[in-house]
């Protein structure tokens, strides 16, 4: 069965400096097509972050989303630059 959702190694974070904060750390899975799933964490954990992040409402500054066959985002599709290579 075909994956529905797939996250790799998704990253987002906030600040810079002292108020630098990494929200989401390297979030991989997938999700089938009519799987049921549950996102289940503390308060505070990120899960909001990382819904919206899939709903693309946020961006993300590394990874890779692919929604059904779609790839949504990929980070090599970013300049040298911005990937700080």
């Amino acid at each position: 069965m075909e994956d529905a959702i797939r996250v790799e190694n998704l990253v987002k974070n906030f600040g810079k400096g002292d108020t630098f904060v990494e929200i989401i750390k390297e979030a991989t899975f997938s999700i089938k097509k009519g799987e049921l799933v549950a996102l289940i964490a503390p308060s505070g954990a990120g899960k909001t972050t990382l819904l919206l992040m899939i709903g693309c409402v946020l961006s993300q500054p590394s990874g890779t989303l692919d929604l059904g066959e779609v790839k949504v985002y990929d980070t090599r599709w970013l300049t040298k630059e911005k990937r700080k290579i």
